[in-house]
């Protein structure tokens, strides 16, 4: 499978995306760090799809299970119909960027100042890269990007895409 297949390279962390109506990303990591003990698991999140109480207690699970494995990649998400089908209400991208900025200040508050999970943040605008300044310790970004966010000093991740015949979905359920 494809954790077999790249777990002798020794990647330090992979990244479970948030995709709808796909495996759970949290739930799949939980199951891959049973299996593949030194990697660590990056789980994209949007703020409104879990509560930040209950994403705080399932890192801080995670945590007492594996150790300092976990990296939340927080996401305010690009889809508006995809907000529409988890709240059943419409808002903007730059509320939902408000929103992250909250749900983060909230999920830290929830973790009793415990770091269960270190912080990644996605984004280059003005509002993204502010967030990733107060809370992140990778503010994740596209390459073409570099010039708009030299200027932020957490700005430690670089977005490069490549390609492989497989999907993590296959790898969780292959038999």
């Amino acid at each position: 499978n494809l954790m077999d297949t790249i777990d002798p390279y020794k990647y330090k962390s992979i990244l479970l995306p948030f995709q709808t109506f796909k495996n759970e990303p949290l739930i799949s990591a939980s199951f891959l760090a049973n299996h593949y003990k030194d990697i660590k698991f990056m789980i994209a999140i949007r703020p409104y799809t879990i509560s930040a109480l209950h994403l705080a207690m399932a890192a801080k699970t995670f945590y007492d299970l594996y150790g300092d494995r976990l990296i939340i990649n927080f996401v305010a998400g690009t889809y508006d119909e995809e907000y529409l089908m988890f709240t059943g209400k419409s808002a903007s991208i730059d509320d939902r960027k408000k929103m992250l900025y909250d749900y983060i200040s909230q999920f830290i508050e929830f973790s009793n100042g415990n770091r269960y999970a270190e912080i990644a943040i996605s984004g280059s605008s003005e509002s993204s890269l502010q967030t990733s300044t107060e809370f992140a310790d990778y503010s994740i970004n596209l390459l073409s990007d570099i010039d708009k966010v030299s200027n932020y000093k957490k700005s430690k991740m670089f977005r490069v895409s490549f390609a492989t015949n497989k999907t993590i979905d296959d790898c969780i359920f292959d038999s």
